[in-house]
Protein backbone atom coordinates (compact mmCIF):
# COMPACT_ATOMS: atom_id res chain seq x y z
CA UNK A 1 0.00 0.00 0.00
CA UNK A 2 2.98 2.45 0.80
CA UNK A 3 3.79 2.13 -3.04
CA UNK A 4 0.82 3.08 -4.27
CA UNK A 5 1.09 7.13 -4.59
CA UNK A 6 4.70 6.13 -6.88
CA UNK A 7 2.40 3.52 -8.93
CA UNK A 8 0.06 5.95 -9.67
CA UNK A 9 2.64 8.23 -10.82
CA UNK A 10 4.22 5.78 -13.05
CA UNK A 11 0.73 5.01 -14.31
CA UNK A 12 -0.07 8.30 -15.11
CA UNK A 13 2.96 9.27 -17.06
CA UNK A 14 2.32 6.99 -19.58
CA UNK A 15 -1.32 8.29 -19.67
CA UNK A 16 -2.07 10.49 -22.69
CA UNK A 17 -2.69 14.47 -22.43
CA UNK A 18 -5.62 14.81 -24.37
CA UNK A 19 -8.42 12.13 -25.94
CA UNK A 20 -6.07 12.60 -29.09
CA UNK A 21 -3.03 11.81 -27.71
CA UNK A 22 0.10 13.20 -26.55
CA UNK A 23 0.77 16.95 -26.89
CA UNK A 24 4.30 16.47 -27.50
CA UNK A 25 6.38 13.44 -27.10
CA UNK A 26 8.81 12.60 -24.58
CA UNK A 27 12.88 12.83 -25.49
CA UNK A 28 13.95 9.54 -25.22
CA UNK A 29 16.70 8.55 -22.69
CA UNK A 30 17.75 5.78 -24.88
CA UNK A 31 19.73 5.67 -28.53
CA UNK A 32 16.52 4.49 -30.80
CA UNK A 33 19.67 2.95 -33.13
CA UNK A 34 21.03 1.12 -30.17
CA UNK A 35 22.50 -2.40 -31.13
CA UNK A 36 21.25 -5.05 -28.28
CA UNK A 37 23.33 -8.13 -28.76
CA UNK A 38 20.85 -10.02 -26.00
CA UNK A 39 18.67 -10.40 -29.64
CA UNK A 40 21.26 -12.74 -31.25
CA UNK A 41 21.69 -15.06 -28.29
CA UNK A 42 17.61 -15.37 -27.77
CA UNK A 43 17.27 -16.06 -31.55
CA UNK A 44 20.26 -18.01 -30.76
CA UNK A 45 17.95 -20.66 -28.43
CA UNK A 46 14.50 -20.37 -30.16
CA UNK A 47 14.34 -23.87 -29.76
CA UNK A 48 14.44 -23.81 -25.58
CA UNK A 49 12.09 -21.19 -25.69
CA UNK A 50 11.86 -17.31 -25.90
CA UNK A 51 11.68 -15.06 -22.60
CA UNK A 52 9.41 -12.31 -23.67
CA UNK A 53 10.29 -10.21 -20.24
CA UNK A 54 13.94 -10.10 -21.94
CA UNK A 55 12.61 -9.94 -25.58
CA UNK A 56 10.62 -6.53 -24.30
CA UNK A 57 13.45 -5.16 -22.20
CA UNK A 58 15.94 -5.21 -25.36
CA UNK A 59 13.64 -4.13 -27.87
CA UNK A 60 11.68 -1.14 -26.19
CA UNK A 61 12.92 1.86 -24.95
CA UNK A 62 15.38 0.73 -21.56
CA UNK A 63 13.27 0.53 -18.24
CA UNK A 64 10.53 1.67 -20.05
CA UNK A 65 7.89 -1.36 -19.55
CA UNK A 66 5.33 -0.72 -16.98
CA UNK A 67 3.19 -4.38 -17.10
CA UNK A 68 -0.35 -4.35 -16.55
CA UNK A 69 -2.08 -6.89 -14.44
CA UNK A 70 0.85 -9.35 -13.93
CA UNK A 71 -1.37 -12.17 -12.28
CA UNK A 72 -3.65 -12.64 -14.63
CA UNK A 73 -3.74 -14.99 -17.38
CA UNK A 74 -0.10 -15.51 -17.12
CA UNK A 75 2.00 -16.11 -19.26
CA UNK A 76 0.14 -13.28 -21.46
CA UNK A 77 1.99 -10.00 -21.13
CA UNK A 78 0.23 -6.65 -21.68
CA UNK A 79 1.61 -3.56 -20.77
CA UNK A 80 2.66 0.34 -21.78
CA UNK A 81 6.05 0.66 -23.15
CA UNK A 82 8.38 3.44 -25.14
CA UNK A 83 10.17 2.76 -28.27
CA UNK A 84 12.09 6.56 -29.19
CA UNK A 85 9.88 7.96 -26.16
CA UNK A 86 7.08 7.17 -27.64
CA UNK A 87 4.07 5.86 -25.34
CA UNK A 88 2.99 2.16 -26.71
CA UNK A 89 1.32 -0.57 -25.87
CA UNK A 90 3.02 -4.08 -25.84
CA UNK A 91 1.33 -7.33 -25.56
CA UNK A 92 3.62 -10.63 -25.85
CA UNK A 93 3.08 -14.30 -25.38
CA UNK A 94 5.51 -17.11 -26.06
CA UNK A 95 5.73 -20.88 -25.47
CA UNK A 96 1.83 -21.91 -25.17
CA UNK A 97 -1.45 -21.53 -26.79
CA UNK A 98 -4.02 -19.05 -25.92
CA UNK A 99 -6.46 -19.57 -23.39
CA UNK A 100 -10.08 -18.23 -22.93
CA UNK A 101 -8.48 -16.18 -19.74
CA UNK A 102 -5.76 -15.12 -22.10
CA UNK A 103 -7.85 -13.67 -25.17
CA UNK A 104 -9.78 -11.80 -22.41
CA UNK A 105 -6.74 -10.09 -21.15
CA UNK A 106 -5.47 -9.55 -24.78
CA UNK A 107 -9.31 -8.27 -25.59
CA UNK A 108 -9.31 -5.90 -22.56
CA UNK A 109 -5.70 -4.64 -23.60
CA UNK A 110 -6.48 -3.70 -27.26
CA UNK A 111 -9.71 -2.05 -25.78
CA UNK A 112 -8.12 0.29 -23.84
CA UNK A 113 -4.91 1.03 -26.30
CA UNK A 114 -7.77 2.16 -28.57
CA UNK A 115 -9.57 4.20 -26.14
CA UNK A 116 -6.12 5.89 -25.56
CA UNK A 117 -4.78 5.72 -29.15
CA UNK A 118 -1.66 4.32 -28.41
CA UNK A 119 -0.02 2.38 -31.22
CA UNK A 120 -0.35 -1.98 -30.13
CA UNK A 121 3.26 -3.77 -31.00
CA UNK A 122 2.31 -7.40 -30.29
CA UNK A 123 5.32 -9.88 -29.94
CA UNK A 124 4.09 -13.59 -30.16
CA UNK A 125 5.17 -17.07 -30.42
CA UNK A 126 2.34 -19.22 -30.29
CA UNK A 127 0.67 -22.13 -31.83
CA UNK A 128 -2.70 -20.55 -31.93
CA UNK A 129 -5.52 -21.33 -29.15
CA UNK A 130 -5.42 -24.07 -26.75
CA UNK A 131 -7.36 -27.03 -28.20
CA UNK A 132 -9.51 -29.11 -25.76
CA UNK A 133 -12.89 -30.02 -24.68
CA UNK A 134 -12.10 -28.29 -20.68
CA UNK A 135 -10.72 -24.97 -23.05
CA UNK A 136 -14.03 -25.05 -24.76
CA UNK A 137 -16.11 -25.48 -22.27
CA UNK A 138 -14.31 -22.25 -19.89
CA UNK A 139 -15.51 -20.23 -22.93
CA UNK A 140 -12.36 -20.39 -25.20
CA UNK A 141 -14.96 -19.70 -28.56
CA UNK A 142 -16.29 -16.75 -26.62
CA UNK A 143 -13.13 -15.15 -25.62
CA UNK A 144 -11.66 -15.44 -29.05
CA UNK A 145 -14.80 -14.16 -30.79
CA UNK A 146 -14.33 -11.42 -28.17
CA UNK A 147 -10.42 -10.51 -29.25
CA UNK A 148 -11.74 -11.07 -32.80
CA UNK A 149 -14.22 -8.30 -32.48
CA UNK A 150 -11.37 -6.12 -30.57
CA UNK A 151 -8.67 -6.86 -33.07
CA UNK A 152 -11.42 -6.01 -35.97
CA UNK A 153 -12.51 -2.85 -34.81
CA UNK A 154 -10.22 -0.88 -33.02
CA UNK A 155 -8.60 2.22 -35.14
CA UNK A 156 -4.91 2.34 -33.54
CA UNK A 157 -2.05 1.49 -35.57
CA UNK A 158 -0.67 -2.08 -34.93
CA UNK A 159 2.05 -3.94 -35.42
CA UNK A 160 2.77 -8.41 -34.68
CA UNK A 161 6.11 -9.05 -34.61
CA UNK A 162 6.26 -13.32 -35.26
CA UNK A 163 9.14 -14.28 -32.41
CA UNK A 164 9.20 -17.73 -33.11
CA UNK A 165 6.20 -19.96 -34.09
CA UNK A 166 3.22 -18.16 -35.15
CA UNK A 167 0.22 -20.74 -36.57
CA UNK A 168 -3.01 -19.81 -37.73
CA UNK A 169 -5.43 -17.68 -35.64
CA UNK A 170 -2.71 -17.20 -33.25
CA UNK A 171 -2.13 -13.17 -34.97
CA UNK A 172 -3.86 -11.09 -31.84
Amino acid sequence: ASDLPALVRQVFAYLPDTAEGFTFKLAAADDPNRCEPSLDELAACLDDGIDMQKVIEAVFDLESFLELSPDFAVPALTGLARLDGRVVGVAALAGTRLTGAMADKFTGFIQLCDRLNLPLITLLDTAGYELSAAAEQAGLVSAATRLFAAGSSCQIPRLTVAVGELIGPAYV
